[in-house]
């Protein structure tokens, strides 16, 4: 029979281990993903800077579709990216998990319509988990400050799809 102080040690360790593998899944695209960069737009400065966070917005946030391609709000998407030159951009966006590399997975957050030339189309407007870059309130401000004729974003991108901010230049 197990006594109590083996008892305690046993759960201990079972929510060490479990907080470790969830800092591990977090930590992982730091790891294991690619380095790219992204156009940064500028956003308005009065909703920039919130707290000791960054607000950006990406050119591949919008992406249009036609109409009947029939993407739903909070759908997960994958976003396959074209380089041009040092920067990347979106190519096509798709429902499934595309064959090719690279591209970022993220969600439908808004569906906008526009009509024009005998055709409506579709704007994604599309969120991948990178819209905030947590850093030091001075750092914020001049990272506000330097946005506002737009910017490079670095990201970190795994063979998954998820991505993260590592800086804005």
């Amino acid at each position: 029979m197990m006594g109590n102080k083996t008892k305690t040690l046993i759960i201990l360790g079972f929510w060490l281990i479990l907080a470790l593998f969830f800092v591990g899944i977090n930590e992982k695209v730091f790891l294991t993903g690619d380095e790219i960069r992204l156009n940064v737009k500028p956003v308005d400065p009065r909703d920039l800077l919130r707290g000791q966070y960054v607000a950006l917005n990406y050119d591949i946030s919008e992406i249009q579709v036609e109409e009947n391609a029939d993407f739903k709000r909070d759908e997960t998407v994958y976003v396959t990216l074209i380089k041009e030159g040092e920067i990347y951009a979106a190519q096509s966006v798709y429902k499934f998990k595309p064959s090719k590399n690279p591209y970022i997975k993220g969600k439908v957050d808004f569906i906008r319509r526009t009509y024009g030339n005998n055709k409506s189309l579709d704007t994604l407007i599309i969120k991948y988990g990178i819209e905030n870059l947590f850093t030091k309130e001075q750092e914020a401000k001049d990272i506000e400050k330097r946005l506002q004729k737009g910017g490079i974003a670095v990201i970190k991108l795994d063979k998954s799809g998820s991505a993260k901010v590592l800086k804005v230049e």
